[in-house]
């Protein structure tokens, strides 16, 4: 039995979601176009996979900047860069807003822990 490319994606967009982030809501209910969705690290090219696994590395260096990284992070896995900025705009340098978001898109994303490839 066979299944459909459509199949497939709706299960990887089920198991490998994205972390989306409401900007702005009115009556409770997100405003249309003023959603960030951070991809699943599964969902970018491998290039961005590399850089992101290179700035988790970096997070523990004694000279690291972490506000530098993690908002670095951020706009690396956004969907779309310019949303991404608009994040960071609202966040400002608020070190503790950065954390908490980006621990809550690795615990939603499961960043890390995945891996493409079985051993």
């Amino acid at each position: 039995m066979g299944t459909t490319l459509d199949s497939i994606r709706k299960a990887a967009d089920a198991a490998y979601g994205s972390y989306d982030i409401d900007l702005e809501t009115k009556n409770g209910k997100p405003v249309a176009g003023k959603t960030v969705r951070l991809l699943n690290a599964l969902r970018i090219s491998a290039d961005k996979r590399k850089t992101l696994g290179d700035l988790k590395k970096n997070m523990g260096a004694e000279d690291a900047d972490q506000s530098a990284v993690l908002q670095e992070m951020i706009l690396l896995v956004a969907e779309d860069p310019k949303k991404g900025q608009m994040l960071l705009d609202a966040v400002g340098d608020d070190l503790a807003m950065l954390v908490q978001i980006v621990k809550e898109y690795g615990e939603a994303t499961q960043m890390g822990e995945a891996s493409a490839s079985r051993d």
